[in-house]
């Protein structure tokens, strides 16, 4: 999906005044303007170009009386869904009067081919149509539009914007690989557990609010293999694929959500409801939020099987300063540390003789180097280049990104030597430096802005 100029918002009435009035006003703030007068119109305008020229088809074999909400949803079963468009309309906005005939058909069409677009209603002063329009799902309901124009020109402007400040804020991405590490059966991990500790007692001591996003872990992956090696076979695949990574990234933030909740810090935020992220929000909750909030998704094109741009945008939203990326890398090398790991440590510290630690990189650096650093074997395992490029581009705030290891002794060795004391000591497989520490000191010390990191200069 190619990166967009303009917002585009469609405004939707039968009275004339109020929605020429609107669109006017929309376009002299530099947005795109589309303009409908039923909700026959307004659904046509929210499909993809594959499925209005299906839509236009069927209202000919079935007549100008084929009831609109058939016509749509046969249109929606035979059509392909737009790959391009990662399951959105190229509409960023609804404005609809809340008197259309169609109501009903229109806001639950909407909703269940697109659930992230906002739609604000505008009509009469009348609870009853305005509780009735907010259930349906619109995020607010303005009275007498034509009166009240700076009221929806703020609803749009807090709707599509690109950037919120909330105050001093980190955003912690945990890594799929976390879920991987607990489900190790060679070592008791309970890492979940020591990030949650960790977590809250930084948000109990008020140094600063924490905004936390997911991996796709294995469930992600499994998904990803199939992909590859099914949707050139399967046309169909190729339009669920960002739908079912949605899935996947949803039910890991719901797994942290369910933990986190047993002491009630967490908070999760959907990506269309991120208005209720502020500062005082954040001195009391860690806010978990499954995706970039929804302007910077439509606005950037970001796919939902990108994880760490996921992650790069969200920051760049809330303009944080310092993210933490919590998986199973420690540091970035030269070349895979952990080629060989597989052999035994003598055969393992023998091929990884000539790789070296990087102490310093930058954000530029990084792409030159192997991102692997893990079992997976993927080349940009550490942080997708896509994701790099996200940050340089479009993360100007995002000063440095922490590494912080889920297993930081898998990277340590025991220690051959004798010592006073007759502690056991580990060292590092590349430098051979005694350095470890375990993980809740790794992230106690990137939260207060310490430990391995990449500059963004």
């Amino acid at each position: 999906m190619p990166e967009k100029e303009k917002f585009n918002i469609l405004v939707a009435g039968s009275d004339e005044g109020p929605k020429v009035e609107i669109s006017r006003s929309l376009s002299n703030l530099g947005y795109a303007v589309e303009q409908a007068r039923s909700g026959d119109e307004v659904l046509y305008n929210a499909r993809t170009t594959f499925e209005r020229a299906t839509i236009k088809r069927a209202r000919q074999l079935k007549g100008p009386e084929y009831f609109i909400n058939n016509v749509i949803r046969e249109a929606l079963a035979n059509a392909k869904k737009s790959h391009s468009n990662y399951d959105f309309s190229h509409l960023d906005l609804v404005i609809l009067d809340a008197k259309l005939p169609e109501l009903n058909a229109v806001l639950s069409t909407i909703k269940e081919n697109d659930e992230y677009l906002p739609v604000l209603a505008t009509g009469p002063e009348d609870t009853e149509l305005a509780s009735r329009a907010v259930k349906l799902g619109v995020f607010n309901y303005v009275n007498n539009p034509k009166e009240n124009l700076n009221k929806i020109l703020t609803h749009v402007k807090e709707r599509l914007t690109l950037s919120v400040n909330v105050g001093k804020v980190t955003v912690i991405k945990y890594g799929g690989s976390l879920f991987d590490q607990d489900d190790d059966n060679e070592i008791p991990y309970k890492n979940l557990e020591v990030v949650l500790e960790c977590c809250a007692g930084y948000v109990n001591s008020k140094k600063g609010g924490l905004i936390m996003t997911v991996g796709g872990g294995r469930l992600g992956d499994i998904q990803k293999r199939f992909n590859a090696k099914y949707h050139k076979k399967v046309d169909v695949l190729e339009g669920y694929f960002h739908k079912q990574m949605r899935a996947c990234i949803e039910l890991n933030v719901r797994n942290i959500c369910d933990t986190f909740n047993d002491g009630g810090i967490a908070q999760y935020i959907s990506p269309d409801d991120f208005v209720r992220v502020s500062d005082e929000l954040l001195q009391k909750k860690i806010v978990v939020i499954p995706f970039a909030p929804v302007p910077i998704h439509r606005r950037h094109g970001i796919s939902f099987g990108d994880s760490d741009v996921e992650t790069i945008a969200t920051t760049a939203f809330y303009e944080a300063e310092e993210l933490i990326i919590i998986k199973d890398t420690d540091a970035v090398y030269w070349r895979d540390p952990l080629f060989g790991s597989q052999y035994g440590e003598t055969r393992w510290m023998e091929l990884q003789r000539t790789n070296q630690r990087l102490r310093q990189i930058s954000a530029k650096e990084l792409l030159n180097v192997d991102r692997r650093g893990a079992f997976d074997g993927h080349p940009d395992h550490l942080l997708e280049t896509n994701a790099i490029k996200y940050w340089l581009e479009h993360a100007p705030k995002l000063k440095a990104i922490y590494l912080v290891p889920i297993a930081p002794e898998k990277m340590f060795i025991k220690d051959s030597g004798s010592f006073a004391d007759n502690s056991l000591r580990l060292r590092h497989v590349i430098d051979g430096l005694m350095e470890f520490q375990p993980l809740k000191e790794k992230l106690s010390a990137a939260l207060n802005g310490e430990g391995y990191k990449i500059t963004r200069e």
